[in-house]
């Protein structure tokens, strides 16, 4: 396979954080449609009790 012309976002973040990333937290500031009730109940795995992620922002 020939290599590629560009770096990809997953070898970047092994070359910054020495590992790959899982998850990345996006805060567009709209509502989660699992915590609303429109789409769903709980929450998702990105949110913690206050919703949209903002628990990942807090390192």
């Amino acid at each position: 396979m020939p290599p590629l012309r560009f770096r990809t976002f997953g070898d970047w973040t092994r070359e910054r954080f020495g590992a790959p990333l899982h998850r990345v937290a996006l805060d567009a500031g709209s509502q989660c449609p699992n915590r609303d009730g429109s789409k769903g109940f709980g929450g998702c795995v990105y949110c913690d009790v206050e919703g949209s992620g903002t628990g990942a922002l807090r390192a």
